[in-house]
């Protein structure tokens, strides 16, 4: 690999390529505020914040295996659906459920807006604690209903 210091280009297989300057990390606060990201809302971020500290605390299980697995426990205390969910995991969520007769909120947060505040991509939320599960449900519940007016 020859490197030429002045044009800022090296050769490699006999190949010149120019160097590309590397980009730092975004930071989830950058992350969040990126003009991309314009569906973060007030509302959005308190859902968030809440569901971020349900995840600290040990209270949110992510993804659909683990659902089916804490409805099953008797832990789950509500479930949160992503928007932009296929709309048969929303069905068969609805399903399973219903038979345990756990409530499901749909929330407008996409899995996209979900990773970038709890780090892990998962479009079923599950809450296993009384209290943060009413809240979340009233927040969803406030956040559909404000899209709908």
């Amino acid at each position: 690999m020859k490197i030429n210091f002045q044009t800022k280009s090296f050769v490699l297989f006999g190949l010149p390529s120019k160097i590309l300057q590397a980009k730092p990390h975004k930071t989830s606060y950058e992350r969040r505020t990126h003009a991309s990201d314009e569906a973060w809302s007030l509302k959005m971020s308190s859902i968030s914040g809440l569901l971020s500290i349900c995840r600290k605390a040990g209270k949110l299980v992510m993804g659909f295996d683990p659902m089916k697995d804490a409805l099953a426990g008797g832990k789950a205390q509500a479930v949160i659906v992503a928007s932009d969910i296929s709309p048969k995991t929303e069905k068969e969520v609805r399903f399973f459920s219903g038979k345990k007769e756990i409530p499901v909120a749909k929330t407008s947060m996409t899995l996209n807006d979900v990773y970038y505040a709890l780090g892990k991509k998962a479009g079923i939320l599950t809450i296993c604690d009384k209290g943060f599960a009413e809240k979340a449900i009233s927040l969803c519940e406030t956040e559909n209903t404000d899209n709908i007016e």
